[in-house]
């Protein structure tokens, strides 16, 4: 049976649109807006478009018109937090990131700052009452110098804690909830409660890690329901990686359709109503898809209204449109094809959900596996619903949770201020006559030697890597490179303080260098010792472009990488077939999906002869061995 395009996201994918043509509705003047990105690692948004138009955060929140931006997945360390992603101009920034695993989760908070052009209602809501790191509130309050849940409990800390902690016996669980760098809650004027939130998706489909996945979600929703409790409008807003109806799991779709457990109607309309057992039964089908049902207003009009909590105002206000997905597996080119699944939410409680005005997903703006979503609420309506107005208390105040004072980025200190002193020294010896080296010399002895043992600790604790004569074997493991290059020539060597300095100019560069990749093995005296610095070589043979452009389009046995029907690059495949006397050979195939791949098209067969279009022309040849 022919299925209608009405499948087709309404929202088609934009692949090479100018970032000023792709449309970003307007937010009203009355409203905020709320965004929510699991950006995949927030170092490479830029090699996307349409961030590689954009250079600055404040240029990209203001792009997507965001008062209130959330980003799941920084994949940060500490040391790689500057100023750029701590002190946006016109935001406040709240980020937390892994206590122990590196390159791993992170979520940050934008929060605009109000300017002139603010209606009175926004400027107030926009007001940063309270932040916290975690769910659990086990982590520690700075100020207090203890837990945001025994601070609670003290009249003195009290204004600085949020509240509405959930109830575990175990500590232990507690701080692996909160130690991931998942999640970041802040308070704003009017009783608005924020909680971005990266929830775990248990990928190695491990008992402890569903486990884990189960306890992270039910504090999640019982730290919402207690805010709730407390009069606290509650907005969830992040990567909940649970689909919450079968309309939003393009695979069970698929998979369902092919084994003919679903039924397809040409009115694309009556999907859910004609498979409405197995609607049902997709809520219930996983233990976290169960839990977040148990505390979410149904939206497909078959279970009676029930008291819930949370209201999914993104499909609330889109209605049952299909294929309104936020997360592709790029790995599968799925995105192009639209196959995928919605997990990223912005979940509301009740007051909150009839105020908003807007809401959608965002599939056509690219630089993750997710794409962005938002949400409009009327503030207005919320201002005059809050009870109480904190705007004249912290519309000026700093708050211990700010990025760039939580990471001790306010004071000005960089890795320059580590090495600014030691550089002038050296400069200042070198246009010194001897003499007056000397006494200089002489009457620094007794503050080098004060200073000693905290300029050893600096050292070790920025681990700057040099590179000394002791290490050069290490670097001169035959790559690539080496079959390009010549003998490299002698060069004389530089002075010591002109090296170290193009050392470190190098680091401040690269965003520093971390533990991982510094050199563990270089002592204290091995810094101090002259430092040479390696230079590129020259080229050790020459080689022809057209050599050379053979050798980046052959395989890794030699062989050239044959064009399909299309007359592009094929992609090398593997027979995995357990029933084919063929399996592990390798062979070349088009490298376009097969439109086989989606359940949402026309079915016709691939291209045939003389019949290409934008799917697989069905080229196959065996790869040599």
């Amino acid at each position: 049976m022919i299925m209608q395009n009405l499948f087709v996201n309404t929202n088609p994918v934009l692949h090479d649109m100018p970032a000023d043509t792709i449309s970003i509705p307007i937010v009203s003047s009355d409203s905020l807006r709320f965004v929510s990105f699991n950006v995949n690692g927030v170092k490479t948004l830029k090699n996307y478009h349409p961030w590689n138009e954009i250079s600055t955060y404040p240029e990209m929140f203001s792009f997507l018109k965001a008062d209130i931006i959330t980003f799941q997945e920084l994949k940060l360390q500490k040391m790689d937090i500057d100023r750029s992603i701590a002190d946006p101009e016109g935001y406040r920034s709240f980020l937390t990131v892994p206590v122990s695993r590196k390159g791993y989760s992170g979520v940050g908070v934008f929060v605009r700052k109000p300017n002139q052009k603010d209606s009175d209602y926004v400027k107030r809501a926009l007001t940063v009452v309270k932040v916290e790191e975690g769910i659990t509130g086990t982590l520690t309050l700075k100020p207090a110098k203890r837990s945001y849940r025994e601070s609670y409990e003290l009249s003195e800390f009290q204004n600085l804690c949020i509240g509405g902690y959930p109830e575990l016996s175990d500590p232990d669980t507690c701080k692996k909830i909160d130690s991931e760098g998942r999640c970041v809650i802040v308070e704003l004027n009017f009783d608005l409660v924020v909680i971005s939130v990266y929830c775990p998706a248990n990928s190695m489909r491990t008992e402890e890690g569903e486990a884990f996945r189960i306890t992270f979600l039910k504090c999640l929703l019982e730290r919402a329901d207690n805010l709730a409790k407390m009069g606290k409008h509650v907005v969830i807003m992040g990567d909940i990686n649970v689909s919450l109806d079968l309309i939003d799991n393009d695979e069970t779709i698929k998979t369902g359709l092919h084994d003919k457990i679903l039924t397809w109607d040409e009115d694309s309309t009556k999907f859910e109503e004609i498979n409405k057992k197995l609607v049902l039964e997709f809520k219930k089908s996983t233990e976290p898809r169960s839990l977040l049902n148990d505390y979410t207003y149904d939206t497909t009009g078959m279970i009676s209204k029930e008291d819930k909590l949370l209201h999914d105002v993104v499909r609330e206000f889109a209605g049952r449109r299909l294929k309104m997905y936020t997360v592709w597996n790029t790995l599968l080119n799925s995105r192009s094809l639209n196959i995928g699944s919605r997990i990223d939410l912005i979940l509301a409680t009740d007051k909150l959900a009839t105020c908003v005005k807007a809401a959608d997903i965002w599939p056509s703006i690219f630089g993750s596996d997710h794409c962005p979503i938002f949400t409009d609420f009327d503030i207005q309506r919320i201002a005059n619903d809050s009870k109480t107005d904190s705007y004249e208390q912290f519309k000026s105040k700093n708050n211990h949770f700010d990025a760039s004072r939580f990471y001790n980025l306010h004071v000005g200190k960089s890795i320059d201020f580590f090495f600014g002193s030691k550089k002038k020294i050296v400069q200042t010896k070198q246009q010194q006559p001897p003499e007056q080296q000397s006494q200089t010399s002489s009457s620094t002895v007794s503050s080098s030697q004060e200073n000693s043992q905290q300029l050893s600790t600096k050292r070790r604790a920025s681990k700057i890597v040099y590179v000394s004569r002791k290490k050069q074997n290490t670097l001169n493991q035959k790559g690539i490179s080496n079959f390009f290059q010549s003998t490299p020539q002698p060069k004389p060597a530089k002075p010591l303080s002109q090296s170290k300095t193009k050392s470190r100019k190098h680091h401040e560069d690269s965003l520093f260098v971390s533990d991982d990749d510094s050199d563990d093995d270089v002592d204290e005296k091995e810094e101090e010792e002259d430092v040479q610095v390696v230079e590129p070589a020259m080229a050790k043979h020459t080689i022809s472009a057209k050599k050379f452009t053979e050798l980046l389009e052959s395989d890794k046995l030699g062989n050239r990488v044959p064009n399909c029907k299309h007359e592009e690059k094929c992609v090398l495949r593997t027979v995995r077939r357990e029933d084919s006397v063929h399996k592990g050979r390798k062979f070349w195939s088009c490298a376009r999906n097969s439109r086989k791949d989606t359940w949402d098209v026309e079915k016709k067969e691939d291209s045939q002869d003389g019949e290409l279009d934008e799917w697989s022309c069905g080229f196959f040849k065996w790869a040599s061995k």
